[in-house]
């Protein structure tokens, strides 16, 4: 794996390192058992006479170059938010393929993710997209229906996406009716969805304030109906976000999982008398908050 210097704190930048191969693949099996075929397009980065992405961009909202070796893209924060992304030349449509890249993202900016996608037209909405946050380990897969239209399809944790400063080979793959993310060979989302059938690959990165990553979440959940938005009666700026009755059926549904994860990542680390100082630490907090909102 190679390494570069820190790139600072005002920058976000994903690093694709060694190759970034585009492939094709035949197979109508499980995601699981999908394998790609032979590489179509290929860069590897030490020979730009070969390579198939931009070696340069630079304008107001992010740059693009190649460094010791690794592909750079980076966005300044501050910019607007929008995803940066950058395609293989010459553009070529796709059908069943996948794209695959080693990357990290580099930098202290807040809710920073990694983007690709695949059966993009050449301009204009469409197409699938993934957005992968290695701060909170989630990954999202989104159909683009129109101008700003992103419909949710996958949205959830994976402890594939380990830290946002190590290095991954990262799969986004288009086959048949299934749209699916592989992190280091493993599945780690995948969703069936045929509205699109060929179209181009693209990788970039993003970043997004906390307030616009908040409505995010809950455009997604209000589109699969597990929560409802309901006018705050006493504020008209604010907004309250209700747990619907499917979204309590799923709340149930996830649980088990959430409480084992509880456990074997907290509970069971921890001893008998730092379990009771925890439980008074926050029970002080909850007296707190209490008398705050009744005062």
């Amino acid at each position: 794996m190679l390494t570069r210097r820190s790139l600072g704190p005002l920058f976000l930048a994903v690093v694709l390192c060694a190759m970034a191969s585009f492939t094709t693949s035949r197979s109508r099996a499980a995601p699981a058992a999908q394998q790609p075929g032979d590489v179509t397009q290929s860069d590897d980065f030490s020979d730009p006479s070969r390579g198939v992405l931009p070696r340069s961009v630079n304008n107001d909202q992010f740059t693009v170059a190649v460094e010791d070796g690794e592909y750079v893209i980076r966005k300044p924060e501050g910019t607007n938010n929008g995803r940066p992304v950058v395609r293989p030349a010459p553009g070529r449509d796709y059908a069943d393929a996948s794209i695959a890249f080693d990357a990290r993202l580099v930098g202290q900016t807040n809710d920073r993710f990694l983007t690709a996608g695949c059966r993009r037209p050449a301009t204009g909405p469409g197409g699938y997209m993934t957005f992968v946050n290695p701060r909170y380990q989630w990954i999202d897969i989104y159909r683009s229906d129109g101008p700003g239209q992103l419909t949710g399809l996958v949205s959830q944790w994976s402890s594939a996406v380990v830290h946002d400063r190590l290095m991954h080979r990262y799969e986004f793959l288009c086959v048949g009716d299934t749209v699916a993310v592989r992190v280091d060979g493993a599945i780690a989302a995948w969703v069936q969805d045929a509205t699109f059938t060929s179209g181009r690959f693209e990788v970039g990165v993003g970043l997004n304030d906390a307030r616009q990553a908040v409505e995010g979440r809950l455009d997604n959940l209000a589109a699969r109906g597990w929560v409802a938005r309901e006018r705050c009666p006493s504020d008209k700026r604010g907004t309250y976000a209700v747990l619907t009755d499917l979204g309590f059926a799923e709340l149930e549904r996830a649980a088990p999982t959430h409480v084992r994860g509880v456990r074997r990542h907290f509970v069971d680390l921890l001893s008998p008398d730092q379990l009771s100082a925890v439980a008074n630490v926050l029970e002080q907090v909850q007296r707190d908050c209490t008398e705050s909102a009744a005062s």
